[in-house]
């Protein structure tokens, strides 16, 4: 054979085989990964927990907020109700309109036409019922209220009072922007506060119904 045809094996390192011992090293290092990454899960499932837990407690906290803020202007509203109410009952007169006799938290509920209203405080005299609307705010939703459903209802749920002619009264110790034009343009009877007594906001303008 001529040294044309002699081919001669590369010269490189063959791999050297793998020994008991450098598998077991190849197994130790990878488990230790495996328990670093654990490890790490462990931690960032804590700091969840913890987060979770962050969490109920800042909505058990907007939870309490929310239920003492609502008893705050449920006791509002229960002073308006009183004062006005009580003070109504004192003067048992409305500009030159005398008034006989009053009630409180009048309601009626008629299955039929599943109609139910409660009307504060309403003044009668031999002709005439004045029914009172109170809140401590008086705000643009309470006035829709009234306009669209207290007052068409009133002469459903009462027909016995048919005979009456009906006048509208808002009270409050404060109003919405707005709330004052449009009462006074619906010749509604506006009381506000002025130390301990009534005031009648616009008394020139009130209508019966």
């Amino acid at each position: 054979m001529s040294d044309k045809d002699r081919v001669e094996e590369p010269i490189a390192e063959y791999a050297q085989p793998l020994t008991f011992e450098k598998v077991w090293l190849m197994f130790k290092e990878t488990d230790k990964k495996f328990k670093e990454t654990d490890s790490r899960f462990k931690e960032t499932d804590k700091e969840f927990q913890e987060t979770k837990e962050e969490l109920r407690e800042t909505g058990r906290y907007i939870k309490e907020l929310s239920k003492n803020l609502g008893g705050i202007g449920n006791s509002n509203g229960y002073y308006a109700e009183q004062f006005f109410a009580d003070a109504l009952e004192k003067k048992m007169q409305l500009l030159n309109v005398k008034l006989e006799y009053s009630e409180r938290n009048k309601q009626k509920y008629i299955k039929s036409k599943k109609i139910r209203e409660e009307y504060d405080v309403i003044l009668t005299n031999s002709d005439i019922q004045v029914f009172v609307e109170i809140k401590y705010r008086f705000k643009q939703e309470h006035f829709n209220k009234l306009v669209n459903r207290k007052i068409p209802n009133y002469r459903i749920l009462f027909p016995e009072n048919k005979h009456f002619k009906i006048r509208v009264a808002i009270a409050a110790f404060s109003f919405e922007k707005g709330v004052l034009e449009i009462a006074k343009q619906h010749g509604f009877y506006i009381l506000t506060r002025i130390g301990e007594d009534l005031d009648i906001l616009y008394p020139d303008t009130i209508k019966e119904y």
